[in-house]
């Protein structure tokens, strides 16, 4: 009898990442982007670099960054999405009565 495999649950991230590219041939511009979101990781043992490609791979086509054209990170940051510590109710959460 096998036994069903347990879903491996994830951990959050939340991300902010910063591309530069330019597009164009004739009249290049430059453009500077942003972009914040929540990434996921499912496999134990990924490395920062691995989740750092991955993210802006998924950003460049967010953006639809040109294939083959070169991008350049202004900035980077990956942070667990929880926070260190107890638990706190919004504010007002405490005060609220019947």
């Amino acid at each position: 009898m096998s036994v069903p495999s347990a879903k491996v649950p994830g951990v959050e991230y939340h991300y902010i990442i910063t591309l530069q590219w330019s597009e164009g041939d004739e009249h290049r511009i430059t453009l500077t982007s942003s972009w914040e979101g929540v990434y996921t990781l499912y496999v134990p043992g990924t490395t920062r670099q691995e989740a750092y490609l991955a993210l802006v791979e998924r950003t460049r086509k967010h953006f639809n960054v040109p294939e083959g054209g070169d991008s350049c990170t202004l900035f980077f940051a990956l942070e667990p999405m929880a926070l260190a510590g107890p638990r706190l109710e919004p504010a007002g959460a405490l005060e609220a009565g019947p």
